[in-house]
């Protein structure tokens, strides 16, 4: 069932949403008496359907993983869980209370000594900024979460960056937003994440429009189409950005 679940994860990251949500469920399935896999498949299929916008399905996964992580008392689990349930309720429309998990998520991770987890809760709470126009804090944490996860070296993710170009893309700082979109584009390729690959392709087709890169923009949004159709990922921001 471990092992099942570990190929999940590999099919997550290389964004085969589908198959990997599939194992997820098998091995869920066949780990009754093994509670900790029970409970990481659970709040894998929970992040898997926030990714695919069934929120309510993802918070009721995920609250469920977070008790048996509680009941067994496994501090790095906890605190991952309740990143990805903080995250959720954001998405649900609850800052104020993603906000509490999300610092809960923080301030356990600091104990543990964890630069990974610190960087991304500060990516997510700066989310909460960005939602509530309070930009330029929201960048500083956009960056800092970034500079934190590049120092790990194989935990980097383009997700700040991205998260860095739509406040650029939104202040109408279209060239500086272009780069960001970029960059994080290379690193979504180098680490092979085409989830991140699909964001960045979107994106960057509001800013090509404004500087006028007709061909860039065709590029991106034949690659962004194919993305979509074999990931399976559905997301509002996405879909905003190719209709821009």
């Amino acid at each position: 069932a471990r092992a099942l679940r570990y190929w999940g994860m590999v099919q997550e990251k290389s964004g085969a949403l589908t198959l990997a949500e599939a194992l997820f469920t098998l091995a869920e399935s066949l780990s009754a008496e093994d509670d900790e896999n029970r409970a990481a498949c659970l709040e894998h299929r929970g992040s898997l359907l926030r990714q695919q916008r069934d929120l309510e399905g993802s918070e009721q996964l995920l609250q469920r993983a977070l008790e048996i992580y509680r009941r067994t008392e496994k501090p790095w689990l906890i605190a991952d869980c309740l990143r990805e349930l903080g995250g959720t309720r954001l998405l649900r429309g609850y800052p104020e209370e993603a906000y509490i998990l999300l610092r809960e998520a923080l301030e356990r991770y600091e104990k543990l000594g964890s630069r990974t987890g610190q960087a991304g809760c500060l990516n997510n709470l700066a989310e909460i900024e960005r939602k509530s126009g309070e930009l330029a804090a929201a960048e500083q944490h956009y960056r800092a979460a970034f500079e934190m996860m590049r120092v790990q070296g194989h935990h980097a993710s383009p997700i700040p960056l991205l998260n860095i170009g739509q406040i650029q893309r939104s202040q109408g700082r279209f060239q500086d937003a272009q780069e960001s979109f970029l960059s994080g584009l290379s690193l979504a390729r180098q680490l092979k994440r085409r989830v991140p690959e699909l964001y960045a392709c979107a994106f960057l087709l509001d800013c090509q429009v404004h500087l006028g890169s007709q061909k860039g923009w065709e590029e991106n949004l034949q690659r962004a189409l194919q993305l979509s159709e074999s990931t399976g990922l559905v997301d509002p921001e996405i879909a905003e950005a190719a209709e821009r």
